[in-house]
């Protein structure tokens, strides 16, 4: 909460610095805080029950769906998929973070996603934006504007709950550590191992029985 007040203040403050009220624009660090992974995180049904709540099929809407599709099926971080251009995207898409960039696959279901998305962007006054995802004026989205959407559809939901449920998905299935620590650009893959206390026993005796050495 500390953290949504210095972020009203940074605004604030960039608008008497636009203005000219004063000389130089003010640096004010955000809190660090400590990263609780709930293991109350998201379902299959969840997933189902938030896409399904989002009804009709104008700009807006197509594009909130297509949005949670995304963070669904590739796990990025929220300021990566505000940052993602038209350009970028193929059967796989191209994320660059901190001067890096990493391929992700796409599924079929999220390309016919897109797909539909697209379509409907392209009657869109803006749709010369570079930008896949953009505002309602044709204005680059924010960390901001992506969470007060999910806020409007569920209060409880986060843009990291996503990147946690792509990640559990992936370790439940059995797709190895490694492979997923480079697909959502960890720095370092104890990152990544903090995520195996969430995943059941009984997933890792299904994944386990469809191996054997001999």
């Amino acid at each position: 909460s500390v953290n949504e007040h210095i972020k009203t203040i940074r605004r604030f403050i960039d608008y008497l610095y636009s203005e000219d009220y004063i000389d130089k624009p003010i640096s004010i660090k955000l809190l660090k805080t400590t990263k609780d992974i709930s293991k109350k995180g998201l379902t299959d049904d969840d997933i189902k029950e938030i896409l399904a709540s989002i009804k009709g099929n104008d700009f807006i809407s197509c594009r909130n769906r297509a949005i949670i599709s995304f963070f669904v099926d590739t796990g990025v971080r929220v300021s990566e998929i505000i940052n993602i251009k038209v350009t970028n995207i193929s059967d796989v898409v191209n994320v660059t973070a901190k001067n890096k960039t990493r391929t992700v696959p796409i599924s079929p279901k999220l390309q016919l996603i897109l797909l539909k998305y697209m379509k409907v962007r392209a009657k869109n006054l803006h749709n010369d934006s570079e930008y896949l995802f953009y505002s309602r004026s044709g204005k680059k989205l924010t960390n901001d504007s992506i969470e007060k959407m999910l806020k409007r559809i569920r209060l409880d939901l986060h843009p990291h709950m996503f990147r946690h449920y792509y990640i559990s998905s992936l370790l439940k299935n059995g797709v190895n550590l490694f492979y997923i620590s480079k697909l959502v650009g960890h720095s370092s893959i104890s990152i990544t191992q903090t995520y195996l206390d969430y995943v059941d026993n009984e997933n890792i005796l299904d994944s386990v029985k469809k191996f054997s050495n001999l």
